[in-house]
């Protein structure tokens, strides 16, 4: 029987609490720059945010970088796994609902991490989600590279991080980051946003970083594959969000008494997002012909959607 799930962040204390852990990624970790709250600064996204043209690519609202594959392993470090297991049930119930609405699934990594099956058959580590306890809620926007990783982290991290720490135990928030590794960018810094939301900045806190993320992309930067603006999606700030004074720093034209911010669950704006980018038939043909010759063979491991155990499963790496 699957958990029950006692994770969303519905409530406006649940909220403001991961609000509060936004702030405190900001503050407690010096090592790397956090953008929007909950980014990790690329070279790219610096460029998208100052919008430096010569380095603007194509489709950035959805695609911050190379796309990940259909199946996508995953690892949960004993620092995730150990005690109540809080941060363990977010996380799967997080990747069930992405792999229930999707064609992408989840392959859990064997917990050793160097075992040849976690190894693509040129012997170079595989690409893989790592979800770390840390300071706040963040990753890095977009499949990237273990060069790229490594430099903008400032370590020997292997993997690509989703960092869940205090104030993160929500499945709903779980869900933003890992559409963030996906590559999903903020709803609020679409081109089109000043039709549907209006800023207060006269609300916003005195920061000039903080007062920076709420700006918006130019065109290409923030494309919504097709779709339009998205007032309940999982990945919209909230109205209140970076408030100095208690009052609305975002509200929406149409309704201004309209919630928005949710982390509950997927919403069909960003579902159709999600299968446009990733799982069209061109889009998952185009992975197959580009992956055929790098099978890889997974066994031991589990999904994350059903907790089956997989008999040799061949998988197309990225």
């Amino acid at each position: 029987m699957d958990p029950v799930e006692i994770t969303n962040a519905e409530t406006p204390i649940e909220k403001k609490i991961e609000l509060l852990a936004e702030l405190s990624a900001q503050e407690k970790n010096k090592n790397f720059k956090i953008v929007e709250g909950d980014m990790i600064e690329t070279e790219l996204l610096r460029a998208l945010r100052n919008n430096n043209t010569a380095k603007r690519a194509i489709q950035m609202r959805m695609q911050i970088g190379p796309k990940w594959g259909t199946i996508i392993p995953y690892e949960l470090p004993e620092s995730i796994t150990h005690g109540v297991g809080l941060f363990e049930q977010s996380i799967n119930e997080a990747l069930r609902e992405i792999s229930r609405v999707s064609c992408l699934r989840f392959v859990k990594r064997l917990n050793d991490g160097r075992s040849k099956n976690n190894k693509d058959i040129d012997g170079k580590q595989e690409a893989f989600l790592k979800f770390k306890r840390g300071s706040g809620c963040f990753t890095i926007p977009g499949k990237q590279s273990l060069g790229i990783i490594q430099a903008v982290t400032d370590s020997e991290e292997y993997g690509h991080p989703i960092y869940v720490g205090r104030f993160c135990e929500f499945k709903g928030t779980v869900l933003h980051e890992i559409l963030h590794a996906l590559g999903f960018l903020h709803e609020h810094t679409r081109l089109d946003r000043d039709r549907y939301i209006k800023i207060n900045w006269e609300n916003i806190v005195d920061d000039p970083i903080k007062r920076l993320q709420f700006r918006n992309y130019r065109h290409g930067d923030a494309d919504g594959l097709g779709l339009g603006y998205d007032l309940d999606s999982i990945m919209h700030y909230q109205n209140d969000a970076y408030s100095k004074n208690g009052k609305n720093t975002i509200d929406v034209i149409s309704d201004p008494k309209k919630v928005i911010g949710q982390r509950h669950d997927l919403s069909p704006i960003d579902r159709l997002q999600l299968n446009r980018l990733y799982c069209t038939i061109n889009e998952q043909q185009k992975y197959r012909n580009l992956r055929r010759k790098n099978w890889n063979v997974i066994s031991k491991n589990l999904y994350a959607s059903g907790g089956h155990q997989l008999q040799r499963l061949k998988c197309l790496t990225s």
